[in-house]
């Protein structure tokens, strides 16, 4: 029931877009736009399940755990979004960032492995600087899928969803030859993050900052899809 939810109200839009891409003949970027969207919805969607289940919420309980919050952030539905940032960060833009860092350039899987854990420490940065209770509960609801890559843009991509209630963001990032994995947590912004690309902004800036970074450059490309 839920996720034909997902699909008809997301869907009636994205048709939308595919129409009008198709008739720029762009067929490929509509094609992948829908697929980023719909996915953010189906694993926010999950998300929302995992908060709803009483029973998951006791096998993830534990002292401190912010069961309130969590609970709240069940009793909403996910499956119509109002709008969707989606940014496209390309991959030269983190390797120089990581070689600032090392000091130098680095390839092959250290280089991956360190990419993949700063781009998903960017939501657990931002929900941080929110509070202990936003970090805790969005750590314990996030979920993660792969997919097999069926377009040629290999940008890692945040997919921002908004929310009458509780926003989330999906990082859609390369994890193998042809794989794509999505990894999905709800978000917590601080009232002046109000789109992806300031999530983004801060997000890497507080990170690297810290690392004694202080004139962060990031070159990254986004898109307001509105839903509604």
């Amino acid at each position: 029931m839920m996720k034909k939810r997902v699909i008809s109200a997301v869907g009636a839009f994205l048709g939308v877009i595919l129409l009008c891409s198709c008739a720029g003949g762009n067929e490929a970027d509509a094609a992948l736009k829908e697929f980023l969207i719909k996915t953010s919805a189906e694993l926010t969607v999950s998300m929302g399940s995992l908060a709803g289940n009483e029973g998951y919420r006791w096998f993830a309980g534990g002292y401190g755990m912010p069961e309130a919050l969590i609970r709240d952030i069940g009793e909403n539905e996910y499956g119509a979004p109002n709008a969707a940032f989606i940014v496209s960060v390309p991959d030269e833009t983190m390797r120089s960032l990581v070689g600032r860092v090392a000091g130098g350039p680095i390839d092959g899987d250290i280089y991956g492995f360190i990419a993949s854990r700063v781009y998903m420490s960017i939501p657990s940065a931002t929900n941080a600087r929110v509070g202990v209770n936003e970090l805790i509960a969005t750590s314990v609801l996030s979920v993660s899928k792969s997919y097999v890559r069926t377009w040629d843009d290999t940008d890692t991509k945040y997919v921002l969803l908004f929310y009458d209630s509780y926003n989330s963001v999906t990082l859609f990032m390369n994890t193998g030859d042809g794989v794509v994995t999505a990894a999905s947590s709800f978000i917590f912004l601080p009232e002046e993050l109000y789109s992806a690309g300031d999530l983004l902004n801060r997000a890497l800036f507080y990170m690297f900052n810290d690392l004694g970074i202080l004139d962060l450059e990031i070159n990254f490309t986004s898109e307001y899809i509105s839903l509604k």
